[in-house]
């Protein structure tokens, strides 16, 4: 999916914590994306606010430790 796509749908304002979390799983996965890097860096203001403070309030240990990698250059 280009990252101006996944922008547009998460500024959409119908947008909910479902669709936080499947991003911050496709931005912060393997490093299968050729700009990964790039493109967590190209992130709107809010949107690098918002998705890892959404990944770090979950219960879930995997996410929570997606949102500590993409805190972390190199590591995403």
């Amino acid at each position: 999916m280009p990252i101006t796509g996944l922008v547009a749908a998460l500024l959409d304002p119908r947008a909910q914590g479902r669709h936080d979390a499947g991003a911050v799983r496709h931005l912060v996965g393997w490093r299968s994306r050729p700009h990964q890097e790039r493109d967590l860096a190209g992130l709107p203001e809010p949107l690098r606010a918002r998705l890892p403070a959404h990944a770090r309030r979950s219960s879930d240990p995997d996410k929570r430790g997606r949102a500590e990698r993409w805190s972390v250059p190199g590591r995403g």
